[in-house]
């Protein structure tokens, strides 16, 4: 109020006053009234019991920073998720490589194995086979 009295218009926040056994914030304005010469006659204050406000805005803060944090933790899984999905279709692709490996081997062998057997019959000399019993 000492500077209304001297002239200036005055607004302060975060005034905190204990009134029945409670903290309580204030917001306070104050500006100066004059005479017709100019001179300070009296300064007119308000007062606004702001603590509800306060207590929304810290309580908003709070929730602010839970939010950041949970936001955080969400971003580093799905980066998580996305590196284990990358893993996983790498796993796939090496296992289907290794797959097609052991069936073009399994495959070639098998086919090698029956062109030598083929091989092998048309060079041995033919076989007649046996005859039929007769029957009397």
């Amino acid at each position: 109020l000492n500077k209304a009295l001297q002239g200036e218009t005055i607004s302060v926040e975060d005034l905190a006053l204990r009134l029945t056994g409670e903290n309580r914030i204030f917001s306070a304005s104050a500006a100066p009234i004059f005479d017709a010469a100019g001179q300070v006659l009296f300064a007119a204050a308000t007062f606004m019991d702001i603590s509800e406000r306060k207590k929304a805005e810290i309580q908003l803060k709070w929730r602010n920073l839970e939010l950041e944090s949970l936001y955080a933790q969400v971003r580093e899984g799905k980066e998580k998720l996305q590196a284990l999905s990358k893993r996983l279709l790498e796993i796939q692709e090496e296992e289907r490589r290794h797959i097609s490996r052991e069936l073009h081997d399994e495959v070639g062998q098998a086919l090698t194995a029956l062109k030598i057997m083929l091989q092998t019959m048309l060079q041995a000399p033919a076989i007649s086979p046996p005859p039929l019993p007769v029957e009397p």
